[in-house]
């Protein structure tokens, strides 16, 4: 389910895209906050079939007041996934220094630190990690590739937490209409049980 995932929110990304701007961060969608962005790849999964009929955003924890940022209906229960934005670059081009940190700092609030709260949630089961990764089309080489990226978050799972998280799956997008984030992946990781 997760490398299905990827592929269509891979897919939606440019259509997004070429729909939506932000009156201060220019055309695309790459400017947005990672829960505006959650929303707007939701709502367009939203309008495709199943099994995104009934996607579900920033849901409870079952055993938390936290929330979780997308839920899945699945013919084996409920998948949580927990997704933030993998964007290097702020909108003006500048590097931004507070997206490591957002990605793979072991405390409170980071993706790898939100394998751990997925893996002991009363969710039918410990779900999976998507992030939203952007890069400079102009860029001979990014700062982070999305593959590295993804080995890296699980190398930082089992180091910090002893936590099984494998990558799902990579899929590229390219020809989006922002200024900086003009390219970049869908990637998922899966946690194990």
């Amino acid at each position: 389910m997760l490398d299905r995932l990827a592929r269509d929110v891979a897919a939606v990304v440019p259509d997004v895209d070429a729909e939506v701007s932000h009156g201060r961060y220019g055309d695309g969608i790459g400017g947005f906050a990672e829960p505006k962005q959650i929303e707007f790849v939701a709502d367009r999964l939203d309008e495709r079939d199943t099994p995104y009929h009934a996607i579900e955003t920033e849901v409870p924890y079952p055993n938390d007041t936290q929330r979780c940022d997308i839920v899945l209906e699945t013919d084996t229960g409920r998948l949580p996934i927990e997704a933030k934005l993998l964007r290097f670059n702020r909108a003006n081009g500048d590097i931004e220094p507070t997206t490591y940190d957002s990605i793979f700092n072991p405390l409170d609030g980071s993706l790898v630190a939100d394998a751990t709260k997925l893996a002991t949630s009363e969710f039918d089961t410990p779900g999976g990690l998507l992030g939203l990764y952007y890069e400079r089309g102009d860029e001979e080489a990014p700062v982070f590739d999305p593959h590295r990226l993804a080995e890296k978050l699980a190398d930082d799972a089992a180091f910090w937490f002893d936590l099984t998280v494998e990558p799902a799956a990579v899929v590229e997008f390219t020809g989006l209409r922002h200024d900086i984030h003009r390219q970049g992946a869908v990637v998922v990781w899966d946690i194990a049980d």
